[in-house]
């Protein structure tokens, strides 16, 4: 089986949503991990579930990457509970992901249709190529089960249209 990528975002997919009370009032918001790990720990599991299953590797698409360096991010999401077999082989800094997703699919054509993108935000609608691909999750709650059964199909059915050609 050929290698995928799993082109990752981390807020919103396997950092979510969180909320703090502090000082008398609220704060709701993303958090950089101060313990070296993101917060949804499940959500990196089922991640892990689906990249060994599909043989997928992980190039990082958050905003993140450009205020760490791969060794760092590579660092929080193992810390995090992502399963050492998976490879984290890239990033891509804070530019338009279409065009570095774009990019890197046209650097590596034996990707082909197998990849995923996993986000909490459509940054695809204008490019209906990669929006076929996107994993769209719920900031409030990342990538879960529901989210790996969804992309488990998708890669199912981009495996069976490959053998079709």
């Amino acid at each position: 089986m050929n290698k995928g990528i799993c082109f990752l975002d981390i807020d919103g997919t396997v950092n979510i949503i969180n909320i703090e009370y502090k000082d008398g009032r609220f704060d709701i918001r993303f958090l950089y991990p101060n313990d070296n790990k993101v917060n949804n720990k499940q959500g990196l599991l089922w991640l892990s579930k689906l990249c060994i299953e599909h043989n997928l590797d992980i190039i990082i698409i958050s905003s993140w990457s450009s205020i760490c360096s791969i060794e760092k991010l590579s660092e929080i999401l193992y810390n995090s509970g992502l399963v050492d077999k998976i490879k984290i082989i890239g990033k891509v800094g804070r530019g338009d992901r279409n065009i570095e997703i774009n990019k890197i699919l046209k650097e590596n054509p034996n990707i082909k249709d197998n990849y995923i993108i996993v986000d909490d935000e459509d940054f695809y609608a204008e490019e209906p190529t990669l929006k076929k691909h996107l994993i769209l999750c719920n900031s409030n709650y990342g990538f879960g089960s529901d989210k790996y059964y969804e992309a488990r199909e998708l890669l199912k059915t981009k495996e069976k249209t490959k053998v079709l050609k």
